[in-house]
């Protein structure tokens, strides 16, 4: 069976005329599948509406345990994030939501839709300092990262609730941390924080502001194709077909007309390509021209093309790419101690080691 077919009709509430009962290895399949492209609470809500449909008791049983967990989990880290963002408002921080969190309020059906392992707030690198000093207050730590100055540019911050229940954010001074968008094509330079400011939405239930529509969708499209080109999760599509469905032909040129000004027609186009195919997402014919367009560049066959690699090339001097390829290899011994699960500094070679030669077989190996 085609899952990610299959799983588009129920989410999408379509006519399934050719079911066929599963066998309870197909459903165990189904489940982990689900799980695995963030969809499980959307699918589990299209299937209770489709009556063209019979599984057994044991997956609705297991999808329902599934969204209680996470809506445990996300009303915890909810009421978290609140707090962050009471106190940046207090303090007088401007402050904007990006991504998933947003997403669940302003575009998903129901707040426990849409798994969010983190939340992403973007300021201003004036204002990092004070937000830095506000975390801490609230009881989060900074997660060390591999990379500390050439490869993100964003600090992960981390608190543990109730025990067992991670509240991260990731905390952004840059619209995107990727390399070849901030280095040598650097398309996003023509938007300040001050335009995305002016034009965003309020987000009231987390009382802060999340981006417009329009810049919503540009950069939902520049995270799936700039991070996530070649592992594509089912609800980063179905991110996109949210933002750009039910919309007006003029809404939909100006979403191209912005995509044009910033030349990331090739990165909305890749988006909206997985969205039409996913989840049948109807587009302008200007995004069609440019899907035909572009269609046979999406994926270049590349021995190299990995996030890191793409990264690598976007910067302009050898030194730099010394200097990124060298956090990469050996970054701090906090993050190996936190990544690999040890705690003695006696392990450290080794781990470096296995973090070496890793990464030269996924970097060398990845053919697409």
């Amino acid at each position: 069976m085609n899952y990610t077919t299959f799983s588009s009709q129920v989410i999408l509430n379509k006519s399934i005329f050719d079911f066929k009962a599963m066998k309870i290895e197909e459903e165990n399949d189904l489940i982990s599948f689900l799980v695995e492209q963030g969809i499980f609470s959307l699918f589990f809500e299209g299937l209770k509406k489709n009556t063209q449909i019979s599984l057994s008791q044991s997956v609705y049983l297991k999808l329902n345990s599934l969204v209680q967990v996470l809506k445990f989990v996300d009303d915890t880290r909810f009421q978290e994030y609140l707090q962050v963002h009471n106190l940046l408002n207090k303090k007088g921080v401007k402050f904007l939501i990006l991504k998933g969190v947003a997403l669940t309020f302003l575009e998903y059906p129901g707040e426990h839709m849409r798994p969010c392992a983190d939340e992403d707030i973007l300021i201003r690198m004036e204002d990092l300092d004070v937000t830095n000093e506000i975390f801490l207050e609230l009881g989060f730590t900074k997660i060390p990262s591999p990379a500390r100055k050439m490869s993100r540019f964003q600090i992960t911050y981390s608190k543990i609730v109730y025990g067992k229940v991670e509240c991260l954010i990731d905390l952004h001074w840059k619209l995107s941390n990727n390399n070849q968008y901030v280095e040598s094509r650097n398309p996003l330079k023509g938007i300040s924080f001050l335009e995305l400011w002016e034009s965003s939405r309020n987000l009231d239930r987390l009382n802060g502001k999340t981006l417009s529509k329009k810049f919503a969708f540009v950069h939902a499209c520049l995270h799936l194709y700039g991070h996530h080109k070649y592992e594509i999760k089912m609800i980063w599509v179905y991110d996109i077909h949210l933002l750009i469905s039910n919309h007006s032909n003029t809404f939909l040129t100006d979403c191209y007309n912005l995509a044009e000004r910033l030349d990331i027609l090739l990165e909305c186009s890749f988006g909206l390509y997985y969205s039409s195919i996913y989840f049948s997402t109807v587009i302008s014919s200007q995004w069609v021209e440019q899907i035909k367009k572009n269609k046979n560049i999406f994926f270049k066959s590349q021995i190299w093309m990995s996030e890191f690699s793409s990264d690598l090339r976007s910067l302009n001097d050898i030194v730099s790419k010394i200097l990124f390829v060298g956090e990469h290899l050996f970054p701090t011994s906090e993050y190996m101690k936190r990544k690999y699960n040890f705690s003695f500094k006696i392990f450290l070679p080794w781990f470096y080691m296995i973090r070496m030669f890793s990464g030269f077989f996924k970097l060398f190996s990845k053919k697409i």
